[in-house]
């Protein structure tokens, strides 16, 4: 019977031990001691980027630590010639050459390309997971932006969420923004809406902050926040969703504008969970421009929901559009990424983003006209830098039960 091959993780460690190993021993051949990049450079007369990643690679104790920082075969084989010319030991060179050739083979064979490796040694290793997705995302940034014609350096989303004047529903107030938001494109076209999903979305349409029904963009910009002059912001109204669209017909930096928006959803959510039929319930921030950055905050007037901590959700929106955190069918599209919740404790006048200088006024200019305080409320965030075009972001409160009668 054929034994079977062991998993792909499993030899790449063997792998990665062996050539940590024998890269190890052409340098301890070497006459003199290796201190610095410098030294491998011109013992085997390989490239700066070469030896300093040669360097940095043999320090790591851990064997594919080693093997994500290592040059490839090609450069590797450049290491060895400069070996055999340096007159280094036959055996040393050749356990050498062995590790390097079975590096090559699980890279072409096996995985295909380095990428595929990379990406199997950062699901790994979580302390490196965070930077390999930062490239890739960075990556796919460059290229939406450039396909869609659109780009916004901030895409904020903040749900204001309070206790509204039916005591079985809370109200919402969202402030959207966006700054740095341009064209690449003239003939792109900027559109946002405000609206809403799942089983608790009502036919009662968005309003302005003061209960008015939506009817233009002066009943939503919050001008003293956006640029001057005032961006060209066009309004259409579709039942319970209302989309904004950016006039003008400017690109490149020079015509990026700040946009800052905020609307009030009343009866948004229920207030209390439903007997055997637990459903969480909170806001959604979907990536629909370009970003380089993306917050979603979620201040929740306490004693509304349970201060377990809340779940978030990363959805893939492509297939089948935006998602219901509540629908099961709809966890096959949720997205492994290294995104996180943080806890922004309770209060919001010390709360900050570095990229929106202006939040906290922003912040309590809505909480003053909600006649609210600061110190009412529990504050939650998600930070990502550039968040996957088509990707939804939701956070999940739990609702108390309802009181007894």
């Amino acid at each position: 019977m054929l034994q079977e091959e062991p998993p792909v993780e499993t030899r790449l460690v063997v792998i990665g031990r062996k050539l940590v190993t024998h890269l190890s021993g052409l340098l301890d051949a070497l006459p003199g001691p290796v201190s610095k990049p410098q030294d491998i450079a011109r013992a085997f007369g390989v490239n700066k980027d070469v030896s300093s990643r040669v360097f940095r690679a043999l320090a790591r104790t851990d064997p594919l630590a080693a093997m994500r920082i290592l040059p490839g075969p090609a450069p590797l084989r450049q290491l060895l010639d400069g070996a055999r010319a340096k007159g280094l030991p036959d055996a040393a060179i050749r356990l050498a050459d062995e590790a390097v050739a079975q590096f090559e083979h699980v890279i072409r064979v096996d995985l295909g390309d380095r990428s595929s490796l990379d990406a199997i040694i950062s699901s790994a290793l979580p302390e490196t997971r965070q930077r390999y997705e930062l490239v890739n995302k960075q990556s796919v940034h460059r290229g939406m932006a450039q396909l869609k014609g659109l780009a916004t350096d901030v895409l904020l989303t903040t749900a204001v969420i309070f206790a509204g004047d039916q005591p079985e529903y809370v109200d919402g107030v969202w402030v959207l923004a966006w700054q740095g938001l341009r064209r690449i494109r003239r003939d792109a076209v900027a559109r946002f809406h405000t609206g809403r999903i799942g089983e608790e979305a009502s036919q009662d349409p968005v309003q302005s902050l003061t209960g008015e029904l939506i009817r233009g963009p002066d009943e939503v910009l919050l001008r003293s926040f956006c640029s001057a002059p005032l961006p060209e912001i066009e309004t259409q109204c579709d039942g319970a969703t209302v989309h904004y669209l950016l006039g003008g017909n400017g690109i490149g930096l020079s015509s990026a504008v700040d946009v800052v928006m905020a609307c009030r959803t009343p009866r948004c959510l229920k207030r209390y969970d439903e007997p055997e039929r637990h459903r969480l319930r909170g806001p959604t921030m979907e990536i629909a421009i370009p970003a380089k950055i993306a917050v979603l905050d979620a201040f929740v007037e306490r004693g509304l929901y349970s201060e377990r901590e809340p779940e978030l959700f990363v959805y893939d929106t492509a297939i089948n559009g935006l998602a219901d955190m509540n629908d099961p069918k709809r966890h096959i599209d949720r997205i492994d990424l290294h995104e996180s919740l943080e806890f922004l404790g309770e209060g919001t006048l010390g709360i900050r983003i570095v990229e929106l200088p202006h939040y906290s006024e922003i912040i309590m200019e809505v909480l003053r006209r909600l006649d609210r305080r600061p110190e009412q409320f529990r504050g939650y965030r998600c930070r990502s830098q550039y968040p996957l075009y088509g990707s939804q972001f939701s956070i999940g409160f739990t609702a108390p039960p309802a009181p007894s009668v």
